[in-house]
């Protein structure tokens, strides 16, 4: 059978990659090996890439340089994604410096990855060096150096750029949204976004995710509601994430019908909404519908069985945590930090030492011996030492 050209070949490994083939599409790439060209390489990478398999990607490229291949700058500002995505910075000075050899430092797309790289690197100088030499800047260019700066935690800088900024996109502004909202500056996030839509400029997803955790934290549910209702103008109420979303901002503000009602609305339930459900019912002190709720789950996983055995913990109710926990282990669910962290907290009690040493035995033979478990039972036992001593009668 005769193997494809390499336009065909390139459109073949494109359609495998995206159908997440991407094992066959590798097979396609090895059969051309006379005929390839920079454009299949590109879409092999760019395949595993989009796969999550960035190592591979890397890989493929190194073994292409040492077989003299030369790489155009697409194939460059690919490698330097993937530098990023790995935190390779070692990798990707080499490729600047094969960029710089090749008078490809003119590219935008290029600078603009090489940015990418050095603030994911977090090397702000480097990403800095880059921007003041570039001839040419897209809009791209400064979202990447705002996004950059923001994720740094440099927020002032990220805004002194962002207002110098000629034209801005929905990333620029979702930059700066999610940095101050990440970093606790709700009200300018809020700001932000209220500006953003004055100047016509259309949220997409990640800026409702921003601005309702930002409602969530400051427990606004008037400007939470209002953006409920711009959700549904723009039809993103659809979305299973901005939905669970939406349901934490009503459980923080202590609002179980709109928690249920949009829960009821989710057309395809999967386990994050279902815990979220639990959760806002414990946490507003509804145990016994937390209960059912949490039995009535097609299909349960860590996280649920966190939101139950904390719930039962913030409500006073430590021996069915303790019993829920035992259950969890005999529904070989391996338990995380989260959850022997509730388990701790539960422990505030003489009644519950022995449960107490208990988990201090489970997290030893698990392997978690960490430096934060073992602060946390170091004062468990100086807590029950102290107890003892105020109460001797409770020895």
């Amino acid at each position: 059978m005769p193997h494809p050209n390499p336009t065909t070949a390139r459109a073949v490994i494109t359609a495998l990659c995206r159908a997440g083939q991407v094992a066959k599409a590798r097979e396609v790439f090895d059969g051309i090996k006379s005929q390839r060209s920079p454009d299949c390489l590109n879409a092999m990478i760019a395949g595993y890439v989009l796969n999550g398999y960035d190592s591979e990607g890397l890989q493929l490229f190194r073994k292409f340089q040492t077989s003299g291949f030369d790489p155009d700058q697409f194939t460059l500002s690919r490698m330097l994604s993937v530098s990023a995505n790995l935190n390779a910075s070692d990798e990707g000075k080499q490729i600047h410096t094969f960029i710089v050899k090749k008078n490809l430092a003119v590219d935008i797309a290029v600078n603009n990855s090489l940015i990418n790289l050095y603030f994911k690197c977090k090397s702000v100088d480097d990403a800095e060096k880059v921007f003041n030499c570039m001839p040419e800047r897209d809009v791209y260019t400064w979202t990447v150096m705002v996004s950059g700066y923001a994720m740094c935690g440099s927020l002032e800088k990220a805004m002194d750029l962002f207002d110098k900024m000629p034209c801005r996109n929905t990333v620029s502004w979702n930059s700066m949204i999610s940095a101050y909202q990440s970093e606790g500056y709700d009200e300018v996030a809020l700001d932000l976004f209220y500006k953003m839509r004055e100047q016509g400029e259309v949220p997409n997803k990640s800026t409702f995710l921003a601005v309702l955790k930002t409602c969530a934290c400051q427990q606004l549910l008037e400007t939470g509601k209002g953006v409920h209702c711009c959700l549904e103008k723009l039809a993103w109420i659809k979305n299973v994430d901005i939905r669970c979303t939406l349901m934490d901002m009503y459980i923080k503000c202590g609002e179980l019908l709109n928690v249920q009602r949009v829960f009821n609305e989710i057309s395809e339930h999967n386990i994050v909404s279902w815990s979220i459900l639990v959760a806002g019912y414990a946490q507003n002190g509804k145990i016994v519908e937390a209960e059912r709720i949490f039995n009535e789950m097609p299909e349960r996983n860590v996280i649920s069985w966190n939101v139950m055995i904390a719930g039962y913990v913030q409500n006073g109710m430590q021996d069915r945590a303790f019993g829920l926990f035992i259950g969890m282990i005999q529904d070989d669910m391996r338990p995380n930090c989260f959850t022997l962290t509730s388990l701790l907290s539960g422990c505030s009690s003489l009644k519950y030492t022995r449960s107490g040493k208990t988990f201090h035995g489970y997290v030893m033979k698990v392997g978690l011996t960490l430096k934060y478990f073992n602060r946390k039972f170091f004062d468990h036992y100086v807590w029950r030492a102290r107890e003892c001593w105020r109460c001797p009668f409770n020895l």
